[in-house]
């Protein structure tokens, strides 16, 4: 019986919505992909307006996140920016807390993060 609660909690978890936010309100909508490319330090702007990518420290939202938008589980993403770090000059995005976030989303700094929370800030994707 324990397992099964358990079971149960577990595809709970995993169908939570991930929201995508930006502090910067010229930017509309994205696309996954856009997305995708930010966080793997393939670009740096979306529609022409520089954002920083920021991760979520927390670890539910930060799997779903990478399995939902950047198909990649956190052993692959480990894999990739093992390899960036020493073939290229790109770093992952500095992981920040729900409330941090929150606190950079309220600055001018055009910042991209996400959370299965609700957060404040322009919302640009959900992903169920």
């Amino acid at each position: 019986m324990k397992n099964l609660f358990i079971l149960v909690l577990l595809s709970v978890i995993s169908v939570a919505d991930i929201h995508i936010v930006t502090s910067d309100h010229r930017l509309i909508s994205v696309s996954k992909e856009q997305i995708a490319a930010l966080y793997l330090g393939k670009i740096d702007t979306i529609q022409g307006v520089k954002v920083l990518p920021i991760d979520n420290s927390n670890a539910q939202s930060y799997q779903e996140f990478y399995r939902k938008v950047v198909n990649k589980s956190p052993e692959q993403l480990h894999a990739y920016w093992a390899k960036q770090l020493f073939s290229s000059n790109r770093r992952p995005p500095q992981k920040l807390s729900d409330g941090e976030i929150e606190k950079r989303l309220q600055t001018n700094i055009p910042i991209i993060s996400y959370s299965s929370t609700d957060l404040s800030g322009n919302i640009l994707l959900t992903t169920r």
